[in-house]
């Protein structure tokens, strides 16, 4: 037990969880900004297929015992400093995994870099000022929350009780696995072969194969969502999934016992999870996509993402740990998940599509006459944001096909082809 490399451990976590949220913000509100409103669901759908493939792999390669490919007493450039004399490495899983991570990272970027060209930003588009206080983004992100639209508000709640979910799943799922199903004991003072010490072992990494199962799912049902949205209604798919999350995690918590059922209930979460990646980045991106206000939207949505780890870690983690069963931290997830799938009846289900478009609608004439407020009092730079607001409320009609405003051919969505741009720009 070495205390600095624990804490080594943890801030490294940190940092790659950072990164990790650091890239995916912009990702999505790239999908928002090139793909017109009507295609949101098909281009999140495509975006889920990535996610799951990457999901499919990483868990894979987790479910591997990387231990055994290294003789006892081998050393090589990944356990060269962690070797015992006629032991098996220490740590060779964790940083043959990490080596394979960092390998995917370098090339998905360099491809990302390489391959796509962002749309150029229109000359009177309005950049927000950079701020030295690093709460301000947080605090105006929370600001722009009422004014958004109902049904946006109520995508956000049904996020974060639902994240909730998510995170005690994604925490305490393999020590559930590695204790309550294969009945092990992750007491680091056990020597290493120890049969508690094996069986636990066996049920994590029998969870990564779970997890890489549900990303498998994720992966043949993401991209037949956008036609059962289409027949049955989106908010109706998003219910129904969510309704089986609860229900899986209520079985996890309260009657399954051996591996192959739990494997198997570990696996169907791939269904709910696809849901999560395409339905509300939809609602929200359509939305974003009709008042021009992708960055701001994709960025709050983000916010409602990352709390609900916050909140596990520092509050319902420790206080289901407490009870040192690794089931109820499971029937608090369920409870959350049906918590969320309450919003989603009352707010998405029982609203019509006439009503969003109508709260859509409200929000960009608001913003537009609290920017022409506010241009009142600001001399040169009034006429600049009185045509911003106005083509902020061009770009909702002709996305809507409602007509068009005199302005909105001055600020076009991103998936217009800019003017002056080379022939070939829809394919870049």
């Amino acid at each position: 037990y070495h205390p600095a490399a624990l804490w080594v451990a943890i801030a490294s976590f940190w940092a790659a969880d950072f990164f990790l949220n650091a890239l995916q913000g912009p990702a999505r509100t790239l999908v928002v900004d090139m793909s017109p409103p009507h295609q949101q669901a098909l281009a999140n759908s495509m975006f889920s297929v990535w996610d799951s493939l990457g999901k499919v792999s990483g868990f894979f390669f987790g479910s591997l015992d990387w231990s055994s490919f290294f003789a006892p007493g081998e050393t090589n450039l990944l356990v060269d400093a962690h070797v015992l004399p006629g032991r098996r490495a220490l740590f060779a899983d964790c940083r043959a995994i990490f080596a394979f991570s960092i390998a995917a990272m370098a090339a998905t970027q360099l491809a990302n870099q390489l391959s796509f060209v962002e749309p150029p930003p229109h000359p009177r588009a309005l950049a927000t000022p950079l701020t030295a206080n690093p709460l301000r983004p947080l605090i105006d992100s929370l600001r722009r929350i009422p004014s958004m639209p109902r049904h946006v508000r109520a995508t956000f709640a049904t996020l974060f009780s639902m994240f909730v979910g998510w995170f005690i799943t994604w925490m305490y799922l393999p020590a559930f696995m590695g204790g309550s199903v294969y009945g092990g004991s992750p007491d680091p003072w056990l020597p290493e072969d120890d049969p508690l010490k094996h069986a636990y072992n066996e049920g994590t990494r029998a969870c990564s194969l779970g997890m890489t199962l549900a990303s498998l799912v994720t992966l043949v049902c993401a991209p037949a969502l956008p036609a059962a949205m289409r027949q049955f209604g989106e908010s109706e798919v998003f219910l129904c999934l969510e309704l089986m999350h609860t229900l899986l995690l209520i079985l996890l918590g309260t009657s399954i016992a051996t591996p192959g059922p739990a494997i198997a209930a570990i696996a169907a979460l791939g269904l709910p999870f696809a849901g999560f990646l395409v339905i509300p980045y939809a609602i929200v991106g359509r939305a974003a996509a009709e008042s021009s206000g992708a960055g701001q939207y994709m960025a709050t949505m983000n916010l409602f993402l990352c709390l609900p780890e916050l909140l596990v870690s520092l509050v319902i983690g420790p206080a289901a740990s407490a009870s040192g069963s690794m089931r109820l931290p499971l029937l608090v997830g369920s409870v959350w998940c049906a918590v969320a799938a309450a919003v989603i009846h009352t707010y998405l289900v029982r609203t019509t599509p006439q009503q969003r478009r109508a709260s859509c609608k409200r929000y960009v004439k608001n913003k537009a006459a609290a920017a022409k407020k506010r241009a009142a009092g600001e001399g040169d730079g009034a006429e600049l944001l009185a045509q911003k607001a106005a083509a902020d409320a061009g770009a909702w009609t002709v996305a809507r096909g409602e007509g068009e405003s005199p302005k909105a051919e001055d600020h076009p969505p991103a998936w217009v082809r800019p003017a002056g741009a080379p022939d070939d720009w829809a394919e870049t």
